[in-house]
């Protein structure tokens, strides 16, 4: 299976090192879109959910789905505002995906993180608010049940609609404070190299470097004591290919 780009990201230290391939990270290609559903289902887990809420698009009102979703992300926005206000809690944690019905309309799945609000309520302030009364809320028992759902929900094919994200969540919503992110263990310094995932694994495995991890699209690498001389590119040493043009640093990072 190809990759989605044909860059890599180099991180050495003295001894050892990280290469992967650069990843879209578009929801469109194939190698990615897993990736990016993966990372979803991780960041409603992380929330500590204990709400599951549906919010569902009148099918008797004459917009289209594009039209139908920018009316039902301005409607949550209004209708959290409403709980916040009526039931004195402050910033409602939450994380929205957008899923489409069978009729191609929009599907609203919420996962909140506050006290359990009566089903009658809701369906009343969404029929106020854009005539769509069919609501559903849920609260989970067990945390098993938190997993079913997020993967049952948000871990399928999230819906794109014009002028709206396939999902979202507010800033207060993870528990924890993620970390700084860093790509990579090794070295102080990312460089991304306009030489595909492959090239770059051949060039470590025919010169004085083992491969000590792999995985898809990844593999970390250290120095043997001896081996065929090498030459230095990214500050360490790496593999001279005869009558092959060396790699050119396109950026820096980190």
């Amino acid at each position: 299976m190809s990759l989605c780009t044909d860059r890599s990201a180099v991180n050495e230290g003295p001894n050892a090192g990280r290469v992967a391939t650069l990843r879209c990270k578009r929801w469109s290609c194939p190698e990615c879109a897993p990736m990016c559903r993966r990372r979803v289902v991780e960041k409603a887990r992380d929330g500590n959910p204990n709400i599951f809420l549906t919010l569902t698009w009148n099918a008797n009102r004459p917009e289209g789905p594009d039209e139908a979703a920018r009316i039902m992300k301005r409607a949550w926005v209004n209708l959290r505002r409403r709980i916040e206000r009526t039931f004195g809690i402050r910033k409602v944690p939450f994380i929205v995906v957008f899923e489409k019905t069978k009729k191609g309309m929009p599907h609203m799945h919420l996962l909140l993180r506050c006290r359990y609000i009566k089903q009658s309520w809701l369906s009343e302030q969404m029929a106020d608010l854009i005539d769509a009364p069919v609501v559903d809320i849920r609260r989970p028992k067990t945390r098993a049940q938190v997993y079913w759902y997020v993967a049952k929900y948000l871990g399928k094919d999230l819906a794109p609609f014009k002028g709206c994200k396939r999902w979202w969540r507010s800033h207060n919503y993870e528990v924890e404070k993620e970390e700084p992110y860093r790509p990579f263990l090794f070295g102080d310094r990312i460089q991304i190299v306009n030489v595909d995932f492959y090239t770059m694994k051949a060039r470590y495995v025919a010169g004085a470097f083992d491969i000590v991890r792999e995985g898809r699209g990844w593999f970390e690498f250290s120095r043997r004591i001896t081996g065929p001389p090498t030459l230095r590119v990214f500050g360490n040493a790496l593999p001279r290919v005869e009558g092959e043009e060396q790699p050119s640093l396109l950026r820096r990072e980190g």
